[in-house]
């Protein structure tokens, strides 16, 4: 007997579908009961949850960030002195082979590789928070990038591994001691789609002469490959979280005169 029929109920066995389901279960509940409070807190959770995870609006918003951007090839970018991949990108692993496990922006370190591969710069500086492999070792995360490079033939001499950065303003504040000391005339910037409006009008704040190379595209992705699902999904929260990091990062930034009122004019497409 086939049991395709249970397919689309899939998405109930996810946290977040499972938790719309008892929600919505206890909103018909309270309306039975006449318990008016209670299903109207329901009802907007139940509601907000499936306008979330079940609808085409964090595609729709995280799109919207990366289509200006979504023109940008590799077979497009120019030649330049070095470069810059923001970090981000990994964790550390004791039990993994390199010393990481690759997070949702591993396509940050495939795109840098390949531009590094087809020679579009001679350096490739590695961005990226603190990591270790025990107790007595610590280092910026591009150290360990560095040992999955050296696998695709990427020499240590091509690499500069920054200190480790808690974010975005500190790796380009070190990225613009590089330019200044090594007189670069043009580096590449490669980050997540979404995060390359705010890393861009950052960069170019600081003088520092970037050329944007976007990579990760997962709202634009998103749009291509999924399919709506009235049972809400992990991923639209998933998406909306991305989206709302940089939505607020850019006032944040605003707020602290690290971007200019508008995005940088390449930025707009």
């Amino acid at each position: 007997m086939s049991l395709q029929w249970l397919r689309p109920l899939a998405p109930l066995l996810q946290p977040v579908g499972f938790l719309w389901m008892v929600i919505t279960l206890s909103l018909i509940f309270s309306l039975y009961r006449k318990h008016w409070g209670t299903a109207a807190l329901t009802c907007f959770l139940s509601l907000a949850i499936y306008i979330v995870g079940a609808t085409s609006l964090p595609v729709d918003l995280l799109s919207s960030l990366e289509a200006p951007y979504a023109t940008n090839r590799i077979t497009n970018v120019p030649k330049a002195d070095a470069i810059v991949m923001l970090g981000g990108v990994l964790n550390h692993s004791k039990n993994d082979t390199f010393g990481f496990n690759l997070g949702s922006n591993a396509d940050r370190v495939l795109t840098a590789a390949e531009l590094w591969r087809e020679r579009r710069a001679p350096i490739l500086i590695l961005g990226g928070g603190e990591a270790s492999l025990d107790s007595t070792k610590s280092f910026g995360e591009g150290k360990l990038v560095e040992r999955w490079l050296a696998v695709e033939q990427v020499p240590t001499s091509a690499i500069i591994s920054l200190k480790p950065s808690l974010t975005t303003v500190e790796e380009a504040q070190q990225v613009r001691d590089l330019v200044t000391h090594y007189k670069w005339q043009r580096v590449l910037l490669v980050t997540s789609a979404s995060h390359m409006r705010r890393a861009e009008a950052l960069f170019v704040q600081m003088k520092i002469p970037v050329v944007p190379v976007p990579c990760d595209f997962e709202g634009l992705t998103a749009r291509e490959n999924e399919s709506l699902s009235w049972i809400p999904r992990q991923n639209g929260f998933f998406l909306m979280s991305l989206y709302l990091h940089e939505f607020v990062g850019w006032y944040v930034y605003r707020a602290q005169g690290l971007v200019g009122a508008e995005p940088p004019e390449a930025a707009k497409g």
